[in-house]
């Protein structure tokens, strides 16, 4: 029963991306000249210099319009950076390493009689633990990547004016 106890319970703590950030992070958006409209491929919509909260794990496509200004688009990707891998490796050690330690427990327990062969058993557990829930759950929700660039600054060209030359 023991082993079932720390077995299960290691499972809520295998992932490391879910306690470092949530999937969604703050975008600040400028433009030059200010008062851009800016629409966001998410539905979001928002006036030059703004801030908005949107989700990690998709790339954002940005349009910008400004009377007396060309129109303009931009992308901002979404990229793993050095706090998702660190939570990738958080994920690979704190798997192994509680699955491990309940492995080890396991075979303790074997010797004294109770348990006999689950301390493999839940050390592969604790791979296998990694692979399809921490690891698939912070990658699914994007708490692995950032928004780049971020903050997200776009120079409007002017509006050229056609001339009309008279004779």
């Amino acid at each position: 029963m023991h082993i079932l106890i720390v077995g299960l319970s290691s499972l809520l703590l295998t992932g490391c991306a879910g306690m470092l950030r949530d999937s969604t992070q703050m975008l600040e958006i400028t433009s030059d000249p200010p008062g851009a409209k800016t629409e966001l491929s998410t539905g979001q919509e928002c006036v030059t210099p703004c801030l908005l909260e949107v989700e990690r794990k998709n790339d954002i496509q940005v349009k910008m319009s400004l009377e007396g200004y060309e129109a303009a688009i931009s992308a901002v990707e979404s990229r793993m950076d050095a706090v998702g891998v660190t939570a990738e490796v958080g994920n690979v050690y704190g798997g192994l390493w509680v699955w491990g330690a309940a492995g080890a427990y396991a075979l303790v327990e074997s010797w004294g009689g109770g348990g006999a062969g689950a301390g493999p058993f839940l050390l592969a557990g604790g791979v296998v633990a990694y692979i399809l829930i921490a690891s698939g759950r912070d990658r699914r929700e994007g708490k692995t990547r950032s928004l780049r660039p971020n903050p997200l600054h776009v120079e409007l060209e002017p509006r050229r004016q056609d001339s009309v030359s008279s004779n």
